[in-house]
């Protein structure tokens, strides 16, 4: 769910650097990374493990 919400931000952010609006842009990408976070924060709760994003 907040991988979807993620990827519904990505025009607004787009919008508001192409209208000069700065502070709408930024708010948005600190908001995306706050859900990045929590994403990650709520997978290791769960101890889910992914392998497709996974490092090796």
């Amino acid at each position: 769910m907040l991988s979807i919400l993620r990827i519904l931000m990505i025009p607004i952010a787009l919008w508001g650097m192409l209208k000069e609006e700065y502070a709408l842009a930024l708010a948005i990408l600190v908001l995306a990374g706050i859900t990045d976070a929590l994403d990650g924060f709520f997978g290791t709760c769960a101890q889910s493990i992914y392998t497709s994003g996974a490092h090796s």
